[in-house]
């Protein structure tokens, strides 16, 4: 269907399905599939133990899966080239597992989305490629990957410290955290997986 690297495809594949399977679940037969596999806080009486997992994979909406997914099949493949499946499969759920302990920590309420870890995946191309010209959408100008990622940080960290808007924002500080500090330790140790 589309041009991709085999564990990115993958990614996006579950992520779709999880997403249409929850429209349909939620709206046809009124289960509550996301009230299930959110992340809930850890002192919730609805957290259970894989959800630091499977929040990444649900969805509120077409434009938080659009941006996503348009994230994922623009960062991934190149950090899968560079790391190889299997070590990115494991660092992309890390860096889910990053966010989920940033969001759990310093935030109240449930969370749903890839967003901490797509975050995490655009801190580790950003460092692998850091002077990358990168357009947004269909503006007309590019911007350098390192410039464009201040520029996310900056509008997370202030949304995260003065806006109550719903959004894992700390989530995302926690993805792109955890991604720094993965791509610091795979240039100290390459490890082998």
């Amino acid at each position: 269907m589309f041009q991709s690297t085999d564990i990115v495809k993958k990614i996006f594949y579950i992520n779709l399905f999880a997403f249409i399977f929850t429209l349909i679940g939620q709206n046809l037969f009124g289960f509550p599939i996301v009230d299930y596999l959110a992340l809930y806080p850890i002192t919730s009486t609805n957290f259970y133990f894989y959800q630091p997992i499977t929040h990444l994979f649900m969805h509120g909406g077409f434009a938080h899966i659009f941006f996503n997914m348009f994230a994922l099949l623009s960062f991934g493949p190149e950090v899968e080239n560079n790391l190889g499946s299997r070590k990115f499969l494991l660092f992309y759920l890390i860096m889910g597992f990053g966010a989920a302990i940033a969001q759990m920590s310093l935030s109240v309420g449930a969370m749903i989305g890839a967003s901490g870890a797509i975050f995490g995946l655009l801190v580790y191309f950003t460092l692998l490629n850091p002077e990358a010209q990168m357009g947004i959408f269909f503006l007309p100008i590019s911007f350098k990957a390192k410039n464009l990622l201040y520029f996310f940080l900056i509008v997370e960290v202030v949304s995260a410290l003065f806006f109550h808007d719903g959004v894992g924002h700390f989530a995302h500080l926690g993805g792109a955290l955890t991604g720094y500090i993965l791509f610091k330790l795979e240039n100290k140790y390459n490890f082998n997986i």
